[in-house]
């Protein structure tokens, strides 16, 4: 059986562009216009082109790896050998049966012998039956299979060299390639497109990566889409605690969405937990103190961030705010008035309602 595998000098995972450039480069060698008057080339040109023309097309490359696998090239079909005659004569009756057309039974053989074998040629004819089903479903799966396979190997291939979108067209299950596609597609402000490729990313992997789900958690809070957001955020915290990050994020969607201020104040401190500097946490922190009527843990929590970051102008807006609740007016003008010349537009509002009236 002709391998046309190795008349190309190719593997049996040869991409496309590979076949080509293996036909090609024999087809220069072994033309026959190169060759004029040679018997061998122009014969060797005619198997060279065929083993190309059955794997270039992937329906003929399909039929032809099953064969290979199998090896159920066609070949003639073979008569089946005559089978031996009696070697002793049958009994007279017979022949005379024969002769005047009428069926003999032999003497002593009961009627139920013969119907019982026409009920065994039957079972058998099914038994064939269901046989070949089986094997012609054997090997549809085995077709499938292969091409999936060789789909998955020329995706890796795209992706090696960086085109994604051929890598899909290969395989449009592959997660790497939906990911990245989905990043650019970030990039570029394009929100909807990107949580698609990210939801594909994440739906075709077995244990999605930890990026996948925080990118994709993010577009949904940027999006203010904050149910959405909070259940990938919660995947993230379980598969990396000590991401700080995560924390900041779970206690703003507990905060602002849920309303929760206890969770959110646990949210932020599993995050100052892990980062003892985190601005941000202190400030939510703060701000769910405060929200939840607790404005002393809300004025340590703020006057921590203000210590961590001097220069961040949240802080005193919001610790002006406690101060208010405390009857410290004073103390409210004056971080408003910080607030604002850290350029808070917010604090300007307050602190000519509030301050200017009162000097």
């Amino acid at each position: 059986m002709q391998n046309y595998y190795q008349i190309l000098g190719v593997s049996v995972s040869a991409t496309e562009a590979e076949i080509k450039t293996a036909f090609k480069k024999l087809a220069m060698q072994f033309h026959p216009d190169r060759n004029p008057g040679s018997k061998f080339h122009e014969d060797h040109y005619k198997t060279i082109t065929q083993a190309y023309e059955n794997l270039i097309d992937s329906e003929k490359r399909t039929i032809y790896d099953l064969k290979l696998v199998f090896g159920m090239m066609d070949e003639p079909s073979r008569p089946n050998p005559p089978r031996q005659g009696p070697t002793t004569a049958p009994p007279p009756h017979v022949y005379r049966g024969a002769q005047t057309g009428r069926t003999q039974s032999r003497q002593g053989e009961p009627t139920s012998n013969k119907t019982q074998t026409v009920k065994d040629q039957g079972f058998s004819n099914f038994q064939k039956v269901g046989n070949v089903v089986l094997v012609v479903a054997a090997l549809i799966m085995l077709g499938l299979w292969l091409h999936s396979l060789r789909s998955r190997y020329s995706a890796e291939q795209a992706i090696s060299t960086g085109n994604y979108d051929i890598a899909l067209s290969y395989d449009s299950t592959n997660a790497m390639a939906l990911f990245v596609l989905g990043m650019q597609k970030a990039k570029q402000n394009d929100n909807t497109a990107a949580i698609d490729y990210l939801s594909k990313a994440i739906t075709n992997s077995a244990n999605p990566d930890v990026r996948m789900l925080y990118e994709r958690g993010k577009l949904y809070f940027n999006d203010k889409n904050y149910p959405l957001a909070y259940p990938d955020f919660i995947a993230v915290s379980k598969i990396e605690p000590k991401f700080d990050t995560i924390w900041l994020k779970l206690g703003d969607i507990a905060m602002l969405h849920l309303k929760d201020y206890d969770k959110a104040q646990e949210f932020y401190s599993s995050g100052l937990e892990l980062n003892s500097n985190f601005y941000e946490c202190y400030l939510g922190k703060g701000v769910a103190y405060y929200n939840s009527g607790n404005v002393d843990a809300g004025m340590e929590a703020l006057n921590s961030a203000t210590y961590v970051n001097k220069l961040r102008p949240e802080s005193y807006y919001f610790r002006a705010y406690c101060k208010l609740a405390k009857n410290n007016t004073d103390g409210a003008c004056t971080d408003f008035k910080l607030s604002y010349d850290l350029g808070y537009k917010k604090a300007q509002a307050a602190f000519d309602s509030l301050c200017t009236q009162t000097n």
